[in-house]
């Protein structure tokens, strides 16, 4: 018998179980009988008290209400699992698109530093050239130039230094 093709009406099962649970049941024991044609005694002894006992209605219940809790749990695992599912695919989404937009900021601002670190260092690279001519012509010519101009360097070789720790970063 082919079980995959073999349906069960469960509410027809559960309605004879029920029913059955006020009936009586047969009991153990031994038929006899004499055939009369040749005077052998036959008997049939009935052992299955013990399955009926077993397979009884409240059993049938019970297997019943297993299966049908079976069945619930079943669907609430189907249905967190395409929950589940559905959000790591979206999360997956997002990921991907964090990534992309994550790659592109990325480029964008290393295209900026570079620009910007490379007018730091021409700023600077003026700023010292400038300050080497006022030291070698004016040392004690305005003095407060002078500062201006070695503040202005250090301050570039720090924004420079900057830079570079984001652009490696």
């Amino acid at each position: 018998m082919d079980t995959n093709k073999m349906t069960v009406d469960k509410e027809q099962l559960k309605s004879l179980a029920e029913a059955s649970l006020t009936g009586d049941w047969y009991e153990a024991g031994d038929l006899r009988y004499e055939d009369r044609r040749t005077g052998d005694i036959h008997g049939l002894h009935h052992d299955d008290d013990r399955f009926i006992a077993a397979a009884g209605p409240a059993t049938v219940l019970a297997l019943l209400a297993e299966v049908e809790q079976l069945r619930d749990s079943h669907e609430q695992v189907c249905t967190n699992y395409n929950r589940v599912s559905f959000t790591s695919e979206e999360r997956g989404k997002q990921i991907e698109q964090l990534k992309a937009e994550n790659e592109m900021l990325r480029k964008s601002i290393a295209g900026k530093v570079v620009c910007d670190l490379e007018l730091f260092e021409d700023l600077r690279d003026s700023a010292a050239a400038e300050a080497d001519q006022h030291r070698q012509s004016m040392g004690s010519y305005r003095p407060q130039r002078q500062e201006v101009l070695d503040h202005t360097v250090s301050r570039c070789d720090l924004l420079i230094a900057a830079a570079k720790e984001v652009s490696h970063g």
